[in-house]
């Protein structure tokens, strides 16, 4: 009886901790244009090799706080989005990545730069138009080294999004 129970709490133990790796966005919603971005992703790696060019698995617990950390860093001078999208029928809304390097200061504290190859996290957030309130929805980790777009302000973003939107 106690092997059994020791073997269903390892499993469960397993999967909470799994969990904390990477979260994967799924919501129906906002499915579009997390795919959007996803794809974007994949595109920009697509050079690299084997598993640099796959998402990783890294152990980070994104709470509330890290969360607040990760916005404020992408609010920073060449740290905005490098990709985003919207929704013509939602026009509330503006979907972002951004991005936290392994090197800088915010991706060492992660960890992104304790194994190699080095990473960078990529942060898919959903932020009202009006007052640029943000959601995290999803993050991913990738192999630096991989092009991306050049950053813009989130005034720049929500203008452009704004401007595509018109009928």
């Amino acid at each position: 009886m106690k092997i059994r129970t020791l073997t269903v709490l390892a499993t469960l133990l397993e999967a909470v901790v799994s969990v904390q790796f990477t979260k994967k966005y799924n919501e129906r919603q906002d499915l579009g244009a997390w795919l959007a971005a996803e794809r974007h992703l994949n595109v920009a790696h697509a050079a690299m090799t084997g598993e640099f060019a796959q998402p990783y698995d890294h152990l980070i617990d994104m709470n509330e706080e890290k969360e607040g950390h990760a916005w404020r860093y992408s609010q920073e001078a060449d740290n905005g989005p490098f990709f985003f999208a919207g929704k013509r029928d939602d026009r509330k809304y503006v979907y972002i990545l951004t991005k936290v390097p392994g090197t800088s200061e915010l991706g060492r504290r992660w960890g992104l730069d304790h194994q190699q190859p080095t990473k960078n996290a990529f942060l898919f957030w959903k932020v009202k138009a009006k007052d640029k309130k943000a959601k995290l929805l999803g993050f991913e980790f990738r192999a630096a080294g991989a092009p991306t777009l050049p950053s813009k302000t989130l005034d720049e973003v929500i203008q452009i999004a704004k401007q595509a939107r018109i009928d």
